[in-house]
C-alpha cells in the first residue's frame, strides 16, 4: 500500500514539473520570439523577420506585433499578397489598428486590387482617410485600343474546286482581315460599386464564294438537203461568281463589380453586338426553253420542243442581326489566390448557349513578379437545324430549300458540348514591365472570355489561340499595352447534288494574327 501511494505522488510531482518546464520554455520562446522580431525589424532585416516569425506561428505564438511586423517585413520584401494576409490577422487582434489598416489598404493597391482597397478605406477613421495617396475617384481610368487582324484565309482557299463530282452547286464564305477599334471607361460610384462601359467597332472582309453548272446558251442548227434540224446546246461548263460582303459590327460592352467584405466579389457583365452586313444569296431557277426541232423547207412543216437549262441569278439581302451575351464571375481572394466560378447565357448565331467556368488566379511568390491563371471553361451550345447554326454555325442558310443533307428533321434541336483549358503566365521583365503569355486550347466558336468583353461570334470553328501581351507603366498614370494573337481556325464550304436535296460540307484551314495596341489613363 505505501508503495503504490509512493508511486503516485512520484508521479503528480513529476508531472508538475514537466507542466512547469512546458511553461516556462513557452515563455522564453515568446520572450525570443519577440525580441529577436523586434531587433530584427529595427535593423530592416526583413527575410529572418519572416523566418522567425513563420516558426512562431507553427509553435502557435502568434499575437499582434508579431503580424504586424511579418507584414511590413513582407510588403518591403515586395511580395504584397504575403504581407495582406499578415495585416488581416493584424487586425483580427486589433481591429481598428490605423497602422495595419494604412498597410493592408496599400497592399491590395500593389496588387492591383483597387475595388478591395476603396472598399477597405470605408472603414478609415477620418484622419487615416485623409492621408492617404491614392484614393478613390469617380472616374479612375480611361482606356483606348486599335489594331489589325492579319488573316491568310483569302491567300490560301479562295480558289477551293467548290463542286464535287456529282454535284451542281458550292457556297463558300470567307472571312478575311479585320480593323478593330476600342473605347472604355471605368467609375466607382461608392467604395461596393464599380462600372466599366466600352463601346467596340470592328470592320470586317467578308468574300461570298459560288461555283455552278452552266450550259452554253443557244441551239446547234444543222442543215440538211430538205430543211434543217436543230438541237440544245447541252455541254455543260463550269461558272464561278465572287462577291464582296463587309461586315461592321459595333459592341456595347457593360460590367458592374460588386466588392463585398472577406474578399468575396461578384461581377455583372453583358455584352450586346450589332452586327450589320448584306449576305449574297443565291437563287435557281429552271428555265424551259422552247425551239424548233426541225424545218422542212418544201411543206412548210416543223416541230417544236421544250428544253430546260439551269439558271443562278445572285441578289445582297440585308442579314443584319444582334447577338447578346449576359453573366456573373464570383471570385474569392484567398491569400495569395483568387478563385472563379463563372457563368453566362447567350444567343449567338441563332443558337443559344450556356457556358461555366472555375479558374484560379495565382501569386506563388507573394507579388506580381511571376504570376499565374489556369482555368476551364464548360460550353453547351443548343441551336436548330432550320436556326442554321450547326457546322459551326455556318450552315448553308440561303440555299436551305435544297435540304438537309444531315437531317431530315429540320427545326429539332441539337446539343453540341464543349470543354476549353485556358492557361497564362506572366512575368516582370523589369521595374515596370510585364509580359503574359496565354494559351487556349479547344474550339472557342461562340465563346466569351473576360467577363464577356471578347465574343467569338463568327461561325468558322477556332482551334487554338496563343496570345503575348506586353504591359508598360510609362508614367504613374499612363499605360501601354501591346497585344499579340496567333488563331488556327476552320471554316466550311458546301456542295449539293444533282437533285438539288442534299448538301455536304467540307472543311479548310487558315491562320489569323491580331496585332493591338492600347493606352490606359488613371485618373
Amino acid at each position: 500500500m505505501q508503495e503504490k501511494t509512493f508511486k503516485v505522488i512520484t508521479t503528480i510531482v513529476l508531472l508538475f514539473v514537466l507542466t512547469g518546464s512546458m511553461m516556462g520554455q513557452q515563455k522564453a520562446d515568446f520572450r525570443q520570439v519577440d525580441s529577436l522580431t523586434y531587433q530584427y525589424y529595427l535593423d530592416k532585416n526583413w527575410k529572418p523577420v519572416l523566418k522567425t516569425g513563420k516558426q512562431a506561428i507553427k509553435n502557435d505564438i502568434d499575437y499582434y506585433y508579431l503580424r504586424m511586423r511579418m507584414g511590413i517585413a513582407a510588403f518591403e520584401e515586395g511580395k504584397p499578397a504575403i504581407a495582406a494576409n499578415h495585416f488581416k490577422k493584424a487586425l483580427k487582434f486589433n481591429q481598428n489598428d490605423p497602422v495595419a489598416q494604412g498597410y493592408l489598404y496599400d497592399s491590395h493597391l500593389e496588387m492591383g486590387k483597387t475595388n478591395r482597397a476603396w472598399k477597405l478605406a470605408g472603414k478609415f477613421n477620418p484622419a487615416l482617410r485623409s492621408s492617404l495617396t491614392t484614393k478613390m475617384k469617380t472616374v479612375e481610368s480611361v482606356d483606348l485600343m486599335g489594331g489589325y487582324i492579319f488573316s491568310n484565309n483569302y491567300e490560301k482557299n479562295n480558289d477551293l474546286y467548290l463542286m464535287g463530282s456529282d454535284s451542281l452547286f458550292g457556297k463558300q464564305r470567307m472571312y478575311g482581315n479585320e480593323q478593330y477599334l476600342h473605347a472604355g471607361i471605368k467609375f466607382n460610384f461608392s467604395p461596393t460599386v464599380s462600372m466599366y462601359a466600352s463601346f467596340n467597332n470592328i470592320n470586317i472582309q467578308t468574300r461570298s464564294n459560288f461555283e455552278y453548272i452552266s450550259y452554253k446558251e443557244g441551239t446547234i442548227t444543222i442543215d440538211t438537203s430538205w430543211g434543217y434540224i436543230r438541237y440544245p446546246d447541252t455541254i455543260p461548263d463550269t461558272s464561278r461568281q465572287s462577291f464582296s460582303n463587309p461586315m461592321k459590327q459595333n459592341e456595347v460592352y457593360l460590367n458592374m463589380r460588386l466588392q463585398f467584405n472577406k474578399g468575396w466579389a461578384l461581377t455583372l457583365y453583358s455584352n450586346i453586338l450589332f452586327v450589320n452586313v448584306n449576305k449574297t444569296k443565291a437563287n435557281y431557277e429552271a428555265i424551259t426553253v422552247t425551239d424548233t426541232a426541225y424545218y422542212v423547207d418544201a411543206t412548210g412543216d416543223y416541230e417544236l420542243f421544250d428544253y430546260i437549262t439551269d439558271s443562278y441569278t445572285f441578289t445582297n439581302v440585308d442579314s443584319s442581326f444582334v447577338n447578346w451575351v449576359a453573366g456573373f464571375n464570383l471570385e474569392k481572394d484567398i491569400n495569395t489566390v483568387t478563385f472563379s466560378l463563372t457563368g453566362s447565357f447567350s444567343q449567338i448565331n441563332k443558337g443559344n448557349q450556356l457556358q461555366g467556368g472555375v479558374s484560379a488566379l495565382y501569386y506563388p511568390f507573394g507579388n506580381t513578379r511571376f504570376y499565374g491563371y489556369t482555368g476551364f471553361l464548360f460550353f453547351n451550345n443548343f441551336y436548330s437545324e432550320e436556326g442554321g447554326n450547326n457546322n459551326n454555325g455556318n450552315k448553308p442558310d440561303n440555299e436551305r430549300r435544297h435540304g438537309n443533307g444531315n437531317n431530315n428533321n429540320p427545326g429539332r434541336y441539337n446539343a453540341e458540348s464543349r470543354v476549353v483549358f485556358s492557361q497564362k503566365l506572366g512575368v516582370q521583365l523589369f521595374k515596370s514591365g510585364w509580359l503574359e503569355g496565354e494559351v487556349y486550347y479547344g474550339n472557342l466558336n461562340a465563346l466569351n472570355l473576360n467577363d464577356g468583353f471578347i465574343v467569338f461570334n463568327q461561325p468558322d470553328k477556332i482551334n487554338l489561340s496563343l496570345g503575348l501581351t506586353f504591359t508598360v507603366l510609362i508614367t504613374r498614370h499612363l499605360e501601354l499595352g501591346i497585344y499579340y494573337r496567333y488563331m488556327d481556325k476552320s471554316g466550311n464550304y458546301f456542295t449539293f447534288d444533282k437533285e438539288h436535296t442534299r448538301y455536304q460540307n467540307f472543311s479548310f484551314n487558315y491562320q489569323t494574327q491580331n496585332l493591338i495596341g492600347g493606352i490606359k489613363w488613371r485618373f
